[in-house]
């Protein structure tokens, strides 16, 4: 096979409940998530060896080189099956950047379904998945190509056999935003939340002891 084209479609959250943060740092979610119909393309070319990757429609540099998901992804898959030969990865941004899309976690995991075709692995879903999960929480869920109920950090996905086709407008306003920081601020509200619930139970407790 000579070269391959592999559609990496965004994704939009229908429901995001935020069930708390975690030990490690991330935060237990349950979502609905489901693929939409814009999308990056991503382009696949066998080469004698390494990873070569060009990215078209971004003028981000963090989107270059070993820093890369996609790149990572394709690494990953090197190892994975054992392969001594390379390939060469043409990555077409059409997804906006930090706009909860998953535009970098779609890309990765067309790299792994990709090479999986590429290298006639033929590996299913479920093992892409266990591979996506070392890459990023979002992986996982763009290693299947159906509506999903994704929960803990977006390493458990359960499909859904069927939903309702629905229209959906997106409008990007032009600016980014930092997954980081979102969760961030979630962690302060919570917390002044929590600190509220408490004084108003001190309180009561006083007002009853009169």
């Amino acid at each position: 096979m000579d070269r391959i084209a592999v559609r990496a479609p965004a994704k939009v959250n229908l429901v995001l409940h935020v069930l708390g943060r975690r030990p490690d740092g991330y935060h237990d979610l349950r979502m609905v998530m489901v693929p939409v119909g814009l999308f990056d393309e991503v382009e696949l070319s066998p080469i004698p060896s390494g990873i070569e990757l060009s990215v078209l429609g971004s003028a981000d540099r963090g989107m270059q080189g070993h820093d890369n998901i996609a790149w990572r992804a394709a690494r990953m898959m090197q190892e994975e099956a054992g392969r001594q030969d390379g390939v060469r990865i043409v990555l077409k941004k059409r997804i906006p950047l930090a706009a909860g899309l998953g535009g970098g976690s779609s890309d990765a995991a067309a790299v792994l379904r990709g090479l999986s075709r590429l290298w006639g692995l033929d590996w299913d879903a479920k093992r892409l998945m266990e591979i996506g999960r070392r890459l990023g929480a979002d992986v996982p869920f763009f290693c299947q190509d159906r509506p999903a109920l994704v929960e803990g950090i977006g390493d458990r996905v359960i499909p859904y056999e069927e939903l309702p086709k629905l229209l959906l407008l997106l409008v990007n306003p032009g600016f980014s935003v930092s997954t980081k920081e979102i969760y961030e601020g979630w962690d302060r509200a919570h917390a002044d939340s929590m600190r509220r619930r408490s004084a108003a139970t001190e309180n009561e407790g006083l007002t009853g002891e009169g």
